[in-house]
């Protein structure tokens, strides 16, 4: 199916909306209905719990404070069973309603897996996002997107699960003419120039960042789902962050009256250069990098899973979706990294051979891998690389 990928790069991708159907819709991840409502309800009990994840909820347009104003009862739950179990239950009080959960993928390694594969021929070609990849789901009745008419800094592809998405776009030009176009619900003296598609299930939406959008349908039930593509270098100024917080007792400076005096700034500066020297800093730039990488891009993850005790004669896999990554981090120590969890390790010169029959063999068992590398590294390495879903212990 590269050769669908390739007519997909060549035509489409960055260029304009278009309605995916075959072949393409057929590499494409078709998810069953049953396993994204369990996502989507752990998503849900997880932003109650935690208020960590983006969920938004709406009601004629207007969005409620889910948590400050004690709604959490108008989120998904198990008790519904199903897409519709939860919409007839909504809409006997608010017939005009949406809801908007992100980065459900979190919550089903399975699914995150078959997206990952679906889409990792693509990003072979164009690389993965230096931004992020993500995922939304997109459920209710509204007629047109809460928010109006707006743009994304990603590439994206939608596909309606439960009825039909149509998403109507206009260029960069269109809005720049056209001022009362930007967050605009009702853009009814708008339309010329704009261009909208309907997708159905079995089918897929797809539209480049350079597309202002909003979502429109005549008030029926419908569920789309969609992974975007966020265009931007957001990983370097992720990595520098997450390093830094690496550095924040050696850098730790007492209160003192502005302005500081040149014998502070010259102390400060010198801690600086000792802490971005430092090894503590490196290993956390290069295990974020490697971490980003490793998930083909996504920034959040599913939590790591339990492992069982192995033994010398199991059989461990790699899932096709993901590669373990490495990279010499200091003079002593190297980085590992796998489905978007990571560790840090002794260097070790077998530390390669060890990564390449990861990845290269169908199946190797620990006692092979034992005869490759120290044994504490090559457990180390076999236990994130489990734990991140990256293998599978047979």
């Amino acid at each position: 199916m590269r050769d669908a990928w390739a007519g997909f790069v060549q035509d489409l991708w960055e260029q304009r909306p278009a309605l995916i159907g075959s072949p393409l819709i057929e590499v494409l991840p078709r998810l069953p209905a049953d396993d994204l409502y369990r996502a989507i309800v752990a998503c849900a009990e997880d932003f109650c719990r935690r208020g960590r994840q983006k969920v938004r909820f709406y009601v004629e347009g207007s969005e409620i404070d889910l948590l400050g104003g004690g709604h959490q009862a108008l989120l998904p739950a198990l008790r519904d069973r199903s897409f519709e179990g939860y919409d007839r239950r909504i809409r006997a009080t608010y017939p005009d309603y949406g809801l908007v959960i992100a980065d459900w993928h979190q919550f089903d390694g399975g699914l995150w897996a078959r997206i990952v594969t679906a889409v990792k021929p693509l990003l072979e070609r164009v690389g993965i996002s230096a931004a992020r990849m993500d995922t939304q789901m997109f459920l209710g009745t509204y007629k047109v997107t809460p928010f109006g008419v707006h743009i994304d800094a990603t590439t994206a592809f939608h596909f309606p699960v439960v009825g039909t998405k149509t998403m109507r776009f206009w260029d960069a030009d269109a809005v720049s003419r056209h001022a009362g176009l930007r967050g605009a619900q009702d853009y009814s003296r708008f339309l010329d120039g704009s261009v909208a598609i309907t997708a159905r299930s079995g089918e897929a939406l797809y539209w480049p960042s350079n597309r202002w959008h909003v979502g429109e349908s005549d008030g029926s039930f419908a569920v789309t789902w969609g992974v975007g593509y966020w265009v931007g270098h957001d990983m370097r100024d992720l990595a520098m962050h997450k390093a830094l917080r690496s550095l924040e007792a050696a850098v730790a400076l007492p209160l003192t009256p502005p302005p500081p005096d040149d014998d502070l700034l010259a102390a400060t500066e010198a801690s600086l250069r000792e802490a971005l020297a430092s090894d503590g800093f490196r290993e956390a730039f290069v295990r974020t990098w490697l971490e980003h990488h490793s998930a083909l891009g996504f920034l959040r993850v599913p939590p790591p899973l339990e492992i069982i005790e192995l033994e010398p004669r199991t059989a461990l896999r790699r899932r096709p979706a993901f590669a373990i990554h490495h990279a010499r981090a200091t003079a002593t120590s190297s980085c590992i990294a796998a489905a978007g969890r990571s560790c840090v390790v002794p260097a070790s010169p077998e530390l390669e051979q060890l990564v390449q029959a990861l990845n290269t063999r169908g199946e190797v068992t620990l006692a092979e891998l034992l005869g490759l590398a120290e044994p504490a590294i090559v457990h180390r390495v076999v236990e994130v690389a489990l734990r991140s879903g990256a293998l599978v212990a047979d």
